[in-house]
């Protein structure tokens, strides 16, 4: 494990969704590209596989995307391929479509209510999953329609495919940048939205872009892209605001010349060998012997700074009021850690034990502090070390970090915090029986958002009791308001407050316990991580 922001490729990297449906014909719709035609789900007129971008094949490989169009009527009835993705050889479960996954992957799928409407608001969803595994087909947006909302949600090229810098990519671009391909393709993907979505009944004047893990982490990118200004109203970030320093273009083409070594493409001016590849071996690559992406059993893929997308590190341009002035929700969850540590110690048949402890700390927080940081999680104040160790992982690679985001982000406009705490909430992502109980680990509010998400982790969710389906609507309703006006009150939501700079006050997700909260920073050691943090971004 190389440090908090580089184990993110485990958050809802097991998340799938039901086989679709077979449905009649639905309303047929002219976008840009051509005529879709839709279809009558049980509870939303569906548009499913909508391409928004040319397949990104061929000499299309590791460039931004382009336009696409076909004739005809296009039947929108199946649920799209996923983008090309390494799951199940790092240990993690496949996800909905892998099967099938092509490069030809750059689809959207749109969710609106069954009676036609217009000017209604609209929410674009990114996956998590470490931007390596996810697809977003595995999250049906029936259910937030029923709030009177239009959904999206976005495939966009992952790992490998969708973030590797190389310096004959860096050649080939105007910018001399390359990585971020992801990136791009979900800025395709909203600038498709704006200039299509109207004629399914939505108001381009009205976007929210919401996310979780990585996802999350990506819309944070967007808050300071040049390439979004204008194409999103208001933001929601779940366990995503994590990475207090992201790769440089410089670390990121050493990076990829690495890979492109390991995989028999040794040339650092001509990309033909890269693109000439099978998708078979250049998946193989991200986990072989050696691969820079890949620590202990968990693949890690970031966004690059220094590009024209992403020009700078997102902390920097928050401190400098240079974030996007649009109203942001962002949150994380109590036990967000309970996730990669389930799956780095857990799934392989054993806890971390005792001996392993300082080890495993000081993979997180770095050797300098290891001891300072034992001191701030003793062993004797803990059931077991994975509690221990989840704990300190918890605070140090989410909580604090996002706290710190949340600090500045709210110099800039109007910011609401969050964090879900149901203590025995389901997860769709660890495995079976694992000996950490997962509490409320990355990726188990999941559910709650949407109620017909299923995993591929042996076991499905376990059926909401009263509490917990209150909670479900709750924040349901709140996601929702915040997409209507910008503001997440309204009726049967509990009042939320704007997050104040040198306050502590976050809106608390707990079955049975919502409301205001102000003992996060306490509950989470922030007065002992921040400081920390800040002088890693700001020393050499």
């Amino acid at each position: 494990m190389a440090g908090s922001c580089r184990l993110t490729a485990l958050l809802a990297a097991c998340l799938a969704s039901a086989t679709p449906l077979a449905h009649a014909a639905g309303r047929v719709v002219q976008t840009t590209g051509g005529v879709v035609q839709g279809v009558p789900g049980s509870q939303a007129q569906e548009w499913l596989g909508i391409p928004y971008a040319a397949p990104p094949v061929g000499a299309l490989r590791w460039m931004p995307p382009q336009a696409t169009s076909w004739s005809g009527v296009m039947s929108a009835g199946t649920l799209p391929p996923a983008c090309p993705q390494n799951g199940a050889a790092s240990g993690l479960a496949p996800v909905v479509g892998t099967a099938n996954a092509s490069e030809s992957c750059l689809f959207l799928n749109v969710y609106a209510p069954a009676a036609a409407a217009s000017n209604l608001p609209v929410m674009v969803w990114f996956h998590g999953g470490g931007n390596e595994v996810g697809t977003g087909s595995s999250y049906d947006g029936s259910a937030l329609v029923q709030n009177g909302v239009i959904v999206v949600t976005v495939n966009y090229r992952l790992g490998i495919l969708g973030f590797l810098a190389h310096p004959a990519l860096d050649a080939e671009s105007p910018d001399h940048a390359s990585g971020d391909y992801g990136l791009m393709d979900q800025q395709a993907a909203l600038r498709w939205v704006r200039d299509n979505i109207a004629a399914f009944g939505g108001d381009p004047g009205r976007v929210t872009v919401f996310g979780q893990g990585s996802g999350g982490q990506d819309i944070a990118d967007h808050l300071v892209s040049p390439g979004a200004a204008g194409l999103f109203g208001g933001a929601i970030i779940e366990s995503g605001a994590y990475a207090v320093l992201l790769p440089t273009l410089a670390a990121a083409d050493a990076e990829g010349q690495a890979f492109a070594t390991a995989v028999g493409c040794s040339s650092t001016t001509d990309a033909s060998c890269l693109r000439g590849l099978p998708v078979a071996t250049l998946l193989k690559g991200e986990v072989g012997p050696g691969s820079p992406y890949l620590t202990a059993n968990i693949l890690r893929f970031e966004p690059n700074v220094g590009t024209a997308i992403l020009p700078g590190q997102p902390i920097f341009a928050y401190a400098l009021g240079q974030a996007l002035r649009v109203p942001v929700i962002v949150g994380t969850n109590h036990d967000e850690a309970r996730l990669p540590v389930g799956y780095e110690f857990d799934a392989t048949g054993a806890p971390l034990a005792a001996a392993g402890y300082a080890d495993a700390l000081a993979s997180v927080v770095g050797t300098q502090i290891n001891g300072l940081a034992e001191q701030q999680y003793p062993l004797s104040a803990y059931p077991s070390p994975d509690l221990a160790f989840s704990a300190a992982f918890t605070d140090v690679g989410f909580a604090c970090i996002s706290r710190l985001n949340d600090q500045l982000l709210a110099r800039n406009a109007v910011t609401y915090t969050f964090e879900f705490n149901d203590p025995d909430a389901s997860s769709l992502s660890l495995p079976p029986d694992p000996f950490l109980p997962p509490g409320a680990a990355s990726t188990t509010e999941l559910p709650f958002l949407w109620p017909n998400l299923v995993g591929t982790n042996g076991a499905a969710r376990s059926a909401f009791d009263a509490p917990e389906q209150a909670l479900a609507t709750e924040m349901q309703l709140a996601w929702t308001d915040f997409a209507k006006a910008g503001d997440p009150n309204g009726p049967g939501v509990t009042a939320w407050s704007p997050f104040a700079i040198l306050g502590d006050r976050f809106h608390t997700f707990t079955p049975g316990a919502v409301g205001t909260s102000a003992g996060f920073t306490a509950d989470h050691k922030c007065d002992f991580w921040e400081p920390l943090e800040i002088a890693k971004a700001l020393l050499p």
